[in-house]
């Protein structure tokens, strides 16, 4: 699974994403021009309903786009529900990582591993929603300066945060782990797991 702008990698791999997701309103409107191929070099496209409207007809022709049936949800005690049915509805937990979970359970995986989550933005929403800077040599996203300064929603990283640990805690008791295989990042809700043991161990498998 990849989402939003993972494309801006595509120039420097030959690897593309099997599932290619995108719910952000702001990002999926910067980035109609490139969607239409990069839907098209995945196998299958998820996004939100809530774009559709938005989306050009070329897009919604493509037979290889389903569309997420996303819903907010407020959190009873901070904790998030987790959709059994994405068929009926994906939980908006405030970032797109948190859809992709429920698409990869309700699909079937058992074990998911996180990479790339760092978890740490350079502007964010604090617990009293004012927007913070704090770009003191930090990423929004990977790759090359030029791929910083785009549109986007300031994260909520606390709520983000609430609906990791709603997964974590959903997990525990419906037969999947969610492993944290990120080099780096300030995300400490799952385990951590070497990627790279975990890419040689897959490698070996596949022998």
């Amino acid at each position: 699974f990849a989402s939003n702008r993972i494309f801006k990698i595509f120039p420097e791999t030959e690897w593309r994403p099997t599932f290619y997701t995108c719910q952000d309103g702001v990002v999926f409107e910067s980035i109609q021009d490139e969607l239409k191929s990069v839907v098209s070099q995945s196998e299958l496209a998820f996004i939100s309903t809530n774009q559709y409207t938005k989306c050009e007809n070329e897009i919604k022709e493509l037979t290889n786009v389903l569309w997420m049936p996303l819903r907010y949800i407020p959190p009873r005690k901070n904790i998030y529900r987790f959709s059994e049915n994405i068929e009926k509805e994906i939980i908006e937990g405030l970032t797109v990582t948190y859809s992709c979970m429920q698409l990869a359970v309700y699909m079937g995986f058992t074990e998911i591993y996180l990479l790339g989550v760092d978890h740490n933005y350079a502007i964010e929403f604090d617990s009293d929603g004012n927007i913070v800077n704090e770009s003191k040599g930090i990423k929004n996203y990977f790759g090359s300066e030029e791929n910083q300064n785009v549109a986007t929603t300031p994260p909520k990283v606390i709520e983000m945060s609430r609906a990791f640990i709603s997964a974590n805690k959903f997990s525990k008791t419906h037969g999947f782990t969610i492993y944290n295989a990120t080099r780096g990042g300030k995300l400490e809700v799952f385990r951590r797991v070497d990627f790279d043991k975990i890419s040689q161990l897959s490698a070996k498998t596949q022998e």
